[in-house]
C-alpha cells in the first residue's frame, strides 16, 4: 500500500499550503521548493492577490435580509463585509504641544472614536476641514476633544501613510487608544498565516483560485462562483464571532431597552453610545 504523506496540521491554511494548492492547480506541481524562479513568482503573485482579495472582499448581497426594496438591495451590494479580525486595537502616547501623530504602517482606516486612557473623554473623529476651521478660530490646548485622520503627503516612494490630527493641542502626556482596520502584510516565511484563522482557509484558497482563473482562463467563471459561495459562508461565520448565545439573559435593571443595550455595547467596544454616529464597521459588528 502506498504511503500517504499527510500535510502537517499546523501547515493547513498557511502560505506554503496555498503555494502547494495553487501550484498544483496550475500544473507546476505541489512542491514549491522545486519551482523555477518564474514559476514561484507566478504562483506567489496569485496567492498574494488572492489573500488581499479575501481581506478586502467584493460586496455580496445578504440572503437573510428581509428588506427587499430596490434601495436596500443597492445598499447591500455596495457595502463589502468588514472582517472582525481586521479590526485591531492600538494606542499612542500624547506629547504636550504636539497635535499630529503618525499612525501605524498597516493602518487603512479608523474604526470608531479614540479614547483617552485617563477616563476623561472619548475623542470623536470628524472631517479634517471641520477640525482645521475650529483650530484656526481658537488655538486651544488641553485634553483633545476632536480628531481627524488624513493621508500624509507622499510622492509614491513608499506605501501611503496616515496621521491623526487632534484638537485642542494636548498639554499633557496621556495614552490614546483606538481601533483600526489593518492592511496586513504579504504572506511569507516569517508571517505564513493569513488573518482570520483556519475557519476561512478554504475561502482564502478559493479566492486564490478565482484570481488564477481571471488571469489564466478569463472566459471561465467556475472558480469565481466558488469563491462567492465560500465568501458568503465565511461572512456568516465572521458575523457570529462574539455573538451571545440565544439563551443569554440580561439584568432588566441594568438594561431595560434594546436601544440602551446597543448603546452599552457600542460604548464598551469604543464606538460610543450614539448609534446614529456609528460607522459601517460598528454597525456590522454590533447589530
Amino acid at each position: 500500500m502506498a504511503k500517504i504523506n499527510a500535510i502537517k496540521p499546523e501547515n493547513y491554511g498557511s502560505y506554503q499550503w496555498l503555494l502547494r494548492e495553487v501550484g498544483q492547480s496550475l500544473g507546476v506541481g505541489p512542491n514549491p521548493q522545486a519551482y523555477t524562479h518564474d514559476q514561484l513568482r507566478r504562483v506567489d503573485s496569485i496567492v498574494q492577490s488572492g489573500v488581499m482579495q479575501f481581506y478586502f472582499c467584493p460586496p455580496l448581497q445578504a440572503d437573510d435580509d428581509d428588506d427587499n426594496s430596490e434601495e436596500s438591495r443597492d445598499n447591500r451590494l455596495r457595502q463589502p463585509h468588514i472582517w472582525s479580525f481586521l479590526n485591531q486595537k492600538s494606542m499612542f502616547l500624547l506629547e504636550a504641544g504636539k497635535s499630529t501623530y503618525e499612525l501605524p504602517a498597516d493602518f487603512s482606516g479608523v474604526n470608531g472614536d479614540l479614547t483617552l486612557t485617563n477616563g476623561k473623554s472619548r475623542i470623536p473623529v470628524v472631517a479634517e476641514t471641520h477640525l482645521r476651521q475650529i483650530a484656526v478660530s481658537d488655538a486651544a490646548t488641553g485634553d483633545p476633544q476632536y480628531a481627524a485622520v488624513r493621508p500624509k503627503t507622499t510622492k509614491g516612494q513608499s506605501h501611503q501613510r496616515w496621521e491623526v490630527l487632534l484638537y485642542p493641542t494636548p498639554d499633557a502626556s496621556v495614552s490614546v487608544e483606538y481601533r483600526y482596520t489593518v492592511a496586513a502584510a504579504d504572506l511569507g516565511d516569517e508571517n505564513p498565516f493569513p488573518l482570520g484563522g483556519v475557519a476561512h482557509a478554504e475561502t482564502v484558497l478559493a479566492s486564490c483560485f478565482a484570481v488564477a482563473e481571471d488571469r489564466e482562463s478569463p472566459d471561465s467563471t467556475k472558480a469565481r462562483q466558488l469563491f462567492n459561495q465560500r465568501l458568503a459562508a465565511s461572512i456568516h461565520v465572521d458575523k457570529r464571532v462574539g455573538r451571545p448565545a440565544a439563551e443569554t439573559t440580561w439584568d432588566s435593571d441594568a438594561v431595560d431597552t434594546v436601544s440602551r443595550l446597543k448603546g452599552l455595547i457600542g460604548l464598551h467596544m469604543g464606538y460610543g453610545q450614539n448609534a446614529a454616529a456609528w460607522d459601517e464597521t460598528a454597525l456590522q459588528i454590533i447589530l
